[in-house]
């Protein structure tokens, strides 16, 4: 009853939330977010959030990663920012001391949601998140997402082109 309760607040947190977006073009890419659902990666060999940076080879002065896991055990021995179910209370709104409340205080050039299921922390987070364009795969909340790429999770390599791809074509 009370994850119901939690992901109903959260809803309609996001909804408000991404009412407010309006998506803009990019002309000098210096701060990139990225949202990243660990379980994505769980059938790969994947191995550090440096192999992801390298993989999806966006050049940005700051490139920050923040990582959601449903599994406690996997975020133990990350290095980076990590969040989980519990960072997020009743109301819709993160714990104070969290990653995630650290991470969505920045404003981002491009935030890439690097997850391809609706959890509700990882879209509550992303939705909250001040960015110009947001860029990831395609799931049930269609407006979190400027640009949507469908490609396999799993090819970082890939989804990585295809946001270059992109980016060059709005900043012509």
């Amino acid at each position: 009853m009370f994850q119901k309760l939690k992901h109903f607040s959260a809803k309609k947190a996001v909804d408000t939330m991404l009412e407010e977006h309006r998506p803009q073009a990019i002309r000098n890419l210096q701060k990139v977010g990225v949202v990243l659902d660990l379980d994505v990666f769980k059938n790969t060999s994947f191995t550090s959030i440096e192999d992801f940076k390298n993989s999806v080879n966006i050049s940005a002065k700051t490139f920050d990663v923040i990582v959601f896991s449903s599994a406690k055990n996997k975020l133990l021995n990350l290095e980076n920012a990590t969040f989980s179910k519990k960072d997020l209370q009743w109301n819709g709104i993160f714990k104070k001391e969290s990653n995630a409340e650290k991470f969505k205080q920045t404003h981002y050039d491009l935030l890439i949601n690097y997850f391809s299921e609706d959890i509700p922390e990882m879209v509550i987070l992303s939705a909250s998140v001040e960015a110009n364009l947001r860029i990831g795969f395609p799931i049930t909340e269609k407006r979190l997402n400027d640009i949507e790429i469908l490609v396999s999770p799993e090819n970082v390599a890939l989804f990585g082109k295809e946001v270059n791809k992109y980016l060059s074509i709005i900043n012509r």
